[in-house]
């Protein structure tokens, strides 16, 4: 049997059935119950696995810690499924350690199989399917259930502790493609035979428009992939995070292309105690065109001290020497010479932003020509793919100087009646060093795989 074959047992068939399109197993050891918690690693990548929420940080005897939601519920005998509303990831920067807990809280009797969760007993194997919606189902078999000694013997690496393990399902096919990385390299040959595209994107009912913005390349790519927006952090196509990106010529990228990565809203120091513009006020200088608009911008970064005020970019509770570890209270900051923060993000509000986009992702580059309502697009024929990334590879991309945060914020009218704050928070990375921040980078040329 391998590992398509799988995919016609009765608990793989029924989270198909019930909408998943990923699916994780972990075979449980003696301790991973509901008492001790699951243990799911001692890396940070299943945080870009599974769909979390509500990232909070907590104080405990051991330490701080880092707690986010997960909405998972059980799979019921006729498909339905039922909340495990207390069901959440716990992640221990200190060990490293992440560890599933709560996923028997709020479940009516009869509804999980509680008995087999709080048991001691090995091999049991623990079974989490994925929806497009942002939510997950889950079952646990026992070790002598029939399923169970199949999807060992296709996957013997279970037999191990560690992390959860990916069936790759068959998607909707494109000829012979049935998994998700094939059927995305297909649609991206697709659009780059397409030639020209006119620029355009969906709307959230699925309808396209003509769309001539700049910043259409992204959109444009996403329409053509029958990506609606959502508002939702969850990866774009079966799995993947598509990036369009932008280059006057055709041909590789240019290393110094920089890429957008997240864009948090600031959490703390000076920024958060003066407000937008009173910070724009004294660390910001008056736009070389319009005396009335105060400008802050520039390209921080850790080991480059720029601007009047001679702040730089850098990491508290994370040095890299342990580059697993870091500080749950600590914060990506701007700081002055004598380590004054001026402008924060939260450790925890940066996990947040990174962990589910990141997982998995590739980057499509494309020319454009024309403008407004004449815009429109070729997309390249060599893709790059990354995967295999976590958090503490962003962090450690910040303190090696390759993480830049690259604000755009100026006040119109400042210091008059009817002052406007336009604010943007970036960080970006040159395109040469976005492949420190995968396990796996992959330039793939679409031409080669037809």
């Amino acid at each position: 049997m391998t590992a398509a074959d799988l995919q016609s047992l009765p608990i793989f068939k029924a989270l198909k059935g019930a909408g998943c399109d990923r699916i994780f197993l972990k075979l449980l050891a003696e301790n991973d119950n509901s008492k001790n918690q699951i243990y799911l690693g001692g890396s940070f990548d299943v945080l870009n696995a599974l769909p979390l929420h509500s990232w909070r940080s907590e104080s405990t005897r051991r330490g701080e810690i880092l707690k986010a939601s997960i909405d998972l519920a059980w799979l019921q005998a006729d498909g339905s499924s039922v909340p495990a509303l207390g069901a959440q990831l716990i992640l221990y920067p200190q060990y490293p350690e992440v560890r599933l807990s709560g996923i028997l809280k709020g479940v009516p009797r009869g509804a999980a199989p509680s008995s087999l969760v709080a048991s001691r007993t090995a091999d049991r194997l623990l079974v989490i399917g994925l929806r497009r919606d942002g939510t997950a189902v889950a079952n646990v078999l026992a070790p002598d259930h029939q399923d169970v000694a199949q999807v060992r013997a296709v996957y013997p690496s279970l037999n191990g502790p560690g992390a959860l393990k990916e069936l790759e399902l068959a998607t909707t096919s494109i000829g012979t493609v049935d998994n998700a990385r094939g059927l995305l390299l297909a649609e991206l040959l697709r659009i780059h035979n397409r030639h020209w595209i006119e620029g355009a994107r969906l709307k959230s009912d699925g309808s396209s428009i003509p769309y001539g913005a700049a910043n259409g390349v992204g959109y444009t790519l996403e329409a053509q992939l029958g990506i609606r927006p959502n508002g939702r952090s969850d990866p774009d196509f079966h799995g993947w995070e598509v990036k369009g990106l932008s280059t006057k010529h055709a041909g590789p990228v240019p290393k110094s292309k920089r890429i957008t990565l997240l864009t948090p809203s600031p959490t703390g120091g000076e920024f958060s105690t003066l407000g937008p513009i009173g910070f724009v006020g004294r660390y910001g200088h008056p736009d070389s065109h319009d005396p009335t608009r105060m400008n802050f911008g520039g390209m921080f970064r850790a080991g480059a001290s720029i601007g009047d005020h001679h702040l730089q970019l850098g990491v508290e509770g994370f040095d890299g020497a342990s580059p697993t570890r870091f500080d749950a209270g600590g914060a990506v900051q701007l700081t002055t010479p004598d380590r004054r923060s001026v402008i924060e993000w939260s450790l925890v509000k940066m996990i947040a932003h990174w962990n589910r986009k990141h997982g998995r992702a590739v980057y499509v580059p494309a020319v454009a020509e024309g403008s407004g309502a004449g815009r429109r697009y070729a997309y390249g024929g060599t893709v790059y793919l990354g995967t295999g990334t976590d958090f503490s590879r962003l962090l450690g991309a910040a303190v090696d100087g390759h993480l830049m945060y690259d604000p755009g914020l100026k006040v119109e009218n400042f210091g008059k009646p009817g002052e406007v704050l336009k604010q943007r928070h970036q960080f970006r990375i040159s395109f040469k060093d976005l492949p420190a921040l995968y396990e796996t980078w992959e330039e793939i040329d679409l031409e080669s795989i037809s």
